[in-house]
């Protein structure tokens, strides 16, 4: 598996996945299709939200690349995208181990295909989620703007691309700021906002032991600190990947 991450900010957020077995899918749709080289290379946009920064070009992916959006009922309300440009995926609370196994063996099964689950994240809009996605015998955890982790249930992904919006001491010192502490503390710190580094490390301590490649995006040039990051505990730091914007990251295990 290769992601090219276009965007992981704020600012814009689209990265194209490859998977080994031939599929490829872009993820968010808040970068211009302009700055992709690969326009046509994903039939399937998964969006997980309705914010700009994340969706703000879905209509352009559709109308000029014929591609599909894959989507919860509640962002597809809100971008008011045709039916048939869309595929709405029912979101589940968590991602039970029975369908998780199921996945896996559908996407074994089907080799030049995908599975994909929708999964309840917790941020200020309707309906935003994540995406478990399947592909031959690669599993992928794409995890953007959520207050809080939803349970996989220590499903062992081969990729987890994930938001770490802060470090806790760099959050904490925007907090005694007079000038960020309503946004911070309204909005980053809220349970519905952004998760941080601390947060990525507990829900997903207990698999490090099996090499996931961890990727660390949408990071808060004010809230997120590279050194405070590095003090962490090896067996995290070592997995992890600061991504950056125009580059492509081979996300076969260590």
């Amino acid at each position: 598996m290769k992601i090219t991450v276009y965007g992981s900010t704020s600012k814009g957020n689209c990265s194209l996945v490859r998977f080994d077995n031939g599929v490829s899918a872009f993820l968010d749709a808040g970068i211009p299709t302009k700055q992709i080289k690969d326009k046509k290379a994903g039939k399937y946009v998964f969006v997980t939200h309705s914010h700009k920064d994340h969706s703000r070009y879905a209509k352009e992916f559709v109308e000029k690349y014929g591609c599909k959006i894959v989507l919860s009922q509640g962002t597809k309300d809100c971008l008011e995208l045709p039916d048939e440009n869309c595929a709405v995926m029912t979101v589940l609370e968590e991602l039970e181990p029975h369908v998780a196994l199921k996945c896996v063996r559908d996407a074994r099964k089907n080799a030049n295909d995908f599975c994909a689950v929708a999964i309840k994240t917790y941020h200020d809009d309707k309906e935003p989620c994540a995406f478990a996605i399947f592909a031959g015998s690669e599993t992928l955890l794409y995890l953007m703007d959520t207050g809080r982790i939803p349970n996989t249930h220590r499903m062992i992904f081969d990729c987890i691309f994930v938001e770490a919006n802060h470090t806790p001491e760099r959050l904490a010192k925007s907090l005694k700021s007079e000038d960020t502490a309503g946004t911070i503390a309204g909005r980053v710190s809220s349970g519905f906002g952004h998760v941080g580094t601390q947060e990525v490390y507990d829900a997903f301590q207990s698999v490090l032991k099996y090499n996931p490649k961890i990727l660390l995006g949408h990071r808060s040039a004010m809230n997120f600190d590279e050194d405070e990051f590095r003090k962490m505990p090896d067996e995290f730091v070592s997995r992890c990947t600061l991504v950056e914007s125009g580059k492509t990251y081979n996300t076969n295990p260590f």
